[in-house]
């Protein structure tokens, strides 16, 4: 019986000028590309239960993944936020219809994508993951670190160095273009062995820094924090239509402001926000949509104090800090506060 292929193509790269590390599959599995097919969200990579890649991703980047389970916006922001990007080996090939297996790929028909010409447009990155069986030598095939040298030889003048090993993970690893370090790793399986994972988790954890580790849990939150905002939208016009618990909010605001050595400058923000609020409730400057009064009411309320003003308001407020939120609000009133700016100036305010 003769077996029955279909074309693929993989998806487009997820990476940018920030991305340090590149995690590299062969192809997208069957069940990614059907899921493609429903949703029209091209670039889900690894959009299927088999496949322990986003449980390893989201345990180093501290989200919860069942909260994102259906959010692949989010997902793919936590990990170009953190310097992580993602492609695969292969360009197009012929897989096998209907193969109990994710990834059954004529490899002879196989064309390989230019990862040189990828780390040509993004020189940051310094490390690269091959995320798959090394090789399948028992059926011949190269697998995906075998792909990636394929494409090696079809697209670069520069041969790979090594093996070498690397005692902190206990990995071997290869040296290629600009030293970039290649790990070939297996996240593939439904149910990893803890050593691998924890290899994966200690290799990730050492090529991303901290502070964008940090910076993701306040991505994180502030995803939450407009969620609350929009289902909050009402509670916040209450709060915006009480012009004596709104003067109360400006006396403290400008109190806590006199309190801080060194504000920055998104924080600097906050003496404007202040005016312009006072202008809107004496009718003096209404040229603002309410939405964007409701967004300065909201992130000026949590900060000046959180908890006893604004408790069910904005849930995830204790883990932001005030910069955080002055920069959520920054998001939807930018271009009002430059309007209001210039108003004010030609008022002679």
């Amino acid at each position: 019986m003769n077996n029955e292929y279909e074309h693929c193509r993989c998806f487009e790269p997820i990476i940018d000028k920030n991305s340090k590390l590149l995690i590299l599959g062969t192809m997208p599995s069957d069940k990614s590309i059907k899921n493609y097919q429903i949703t029209g969200i091209q670039d889900y990579y690894y959009n299927f239960n088999g496949n322990s890649f986003w449980k390893i991703i989201a345990e180093i980047l501290n989200f919860n993944i069942d909260s994102v389970k259906d959010d692949y916006q989010y997902r793919k922001n936590a990990i170009l936020s953190n310097g992580i990007a993602l492609w695969d080996t292969i360009s197009t090939c012929e897989r096998e219809v209907g193969s109990s297996k994710d990834i059954r790929i004529n490899f002879k028909t196989a064309d390989y994508n230019n990862i040189e010409q990828l780390l040509a447009n993004n020189k940051n990155v310094k490390t690269i993951i091959i995320n798959g069986k090394k090789d399948d030598s028992d059926k011949k095939e190269p697998g995906a670190f075998g792909s990636f040298k394929n494409g090696i030889k079809k697209y670069s003048k520069t041969k790979l160095k090594g093996p070498y090993f690397d005692s902190n993970i206990k990995k071997e690893y290869y040296i290629w273009i600009n030293n970039i370090k290649i790990y070939p790793l297996n996240a593939t399986v439904k149910y990893i062995k803890k050593n691998e994972k924890q290899i994966w988790i200690k290799l990730i954890k050492k090529c991303i820094t901290e502070e964008a580790m940090e910076e993701n849990k306040v991505q994180y939150n502030l995803v939450k924090l407009e969620q609350a905002f929009d289902k909050e939208k009402e509670e916040a016009e209450k709060i915006l239509n009480d012009t004596d618990k709104i003067e109360e909010l400006l006396v403290k605001l400008e109190a806590k402001l006199k309190t801080m050595p060194k504000i920055g400058d998104i924080l600097s923000n906050i003496p404007l926000m202040v005016l312009l609020i006072r202008s809107y409730i004496k009718k003096e400057y209404t040229e603002i949509p309410v939405g964007s009064i409701i967004a300065i009411i909201g992130s000026l309320l949590y900060f000046t104090n959180p908890f006893d003003i604004i408790p069910d308001v904005i849930p995830v407020a204790g883990s932001l800090d005030d910069a955080a939120v002055i920069a959520l609000a920054l998001k939807y009133v930018g271009k009002d506060l430059e309007d209001y700016k210039l108003w004010r100036e030609q008022n002679k305010m």
